[in-house]
């Protein structure tokens, strides 16, 4: 049984042990990546989605958000997209330079920053567009605005930092509530117990899977199993001696994702968060040893 101050001292190892920066630049560059992706989509589906002629342009917007009902905060929208709806490639061409820039090291609080700013704007914009992926990528990056730069290429010895553990740590828990409530949600869900809402998907195309495999067999096993390797994931999180086969658990949980709903900008933010907490060891090597 441990003591009161056993787990007041595990608490500050965990939050606020110095971390190697190398660690954190891990992860600073694979989420970098995946908002890079994200923004790369913004540029091409801004103007016609959200422009002045856009399929969902202002004044869309605003009603859809509740404008002139009071409580829902309306008044309160304040992206530039609405004064300036033709704006979003030249918002998602500065976000995309923020992802270079906090990628490669230099200036990350700042990289981080902006393009945190940039991609809350789109969200901001129209909040019943936003997919699975952009809250979990726009979090992550709002966390890392805490871990100082470091340079990939940089020879010198790595160097260590508390606020770069703390960013680190807010990731991890942040992943590990996602797929928590993922979890919980499918759990809630009779359709994923007996397989029909993975079937449905599947007859409409949405996975990688040919319509042909939307039968109930096929269909139950890729809903069991999504949930069983959910479950895992949160099992290899909280115990340290099977933690090692976690990330393997990953990989495959976005592959079953993937036959199913074939969001690709899912699949890159699952792991770009993931890294954070099983980082893949052949990008750990080259940073090392750079």
């Amino acid at each position: 049984m441990k003591t009161m101050r056993e787990i007041v001292h595990q608490w500050n190892v965990f939050w606020f042990c110095p971390m190697e920066l190398r660690d954190v630049a891990v992860t600073r560059l694979f989420v970098s990546i995946a908002a890079l992706s994200l923004f790369l989509f913004y540029f091409f589906i801004s103007n016609p989605w959200f422009g002045s002629n856009g399929w969902f342009n202002a004044s869309a917007g605003l009603h859809f958000v509740g404008q002139g009902i009071e409580g829902t905060g309306a008044s309160y929208r304040w992206s530039i997209l609405y004064q300036f709806p033709n704006s979003g490639p030249v918002i998602a061409g500065i976000g995309a330079f923020a992802c270079l820039l906090s990628a490669s090291g230099r200036l990350a609080p700042l990289g981080c920053g902006m393009a945190w700013v940039c991609m809350v704007m789109f969200q901001h914009r129209a909040p019943l567009l936003v997919g699975i992926c952009e809250p979990l990528i726009a979090a992550s990056l709002f966390y890392l605005c805490l871990a100082p730069s470091y340079r990939v290429e940089e020879r010198t010895q790595s160097k260590v930092s508390i606020f770069g553990n703390v960013a680190i740590r807010l990731v991890q828990v942040h992943f590990a509530l996602w797929i928590l409530f993922s979890l919980t949600t499918m759990h809630s869900t009779e359709g994923w117990w007996t397989g029909e809402s993975v079937r449905r998907l599947l007859a409409d195309g949405q996975g990688l899977l040919p319509r042909t495999w939307a039968v109930p067999l096929v269909a139950e096993v890729l809903a069991h199993g999504t949930i069983l390797l959910q479950l895992g994931i949160l099992a290899s999180i909280t115990n340290p001696t099977i933690r090692s086969i976690g990330g393997w658990l990953v990989l495959a949980f976005v592959a079953v994702m993937l036959f199913i709903i074939s969001d690709w900008l899912y699949a890159i933010a699952i792991f770009a968060t993931a890294s954070s907490i099983w980082s893949p060891p052949f990008f750990r090597k080259a940073i090392s040893t750079s």
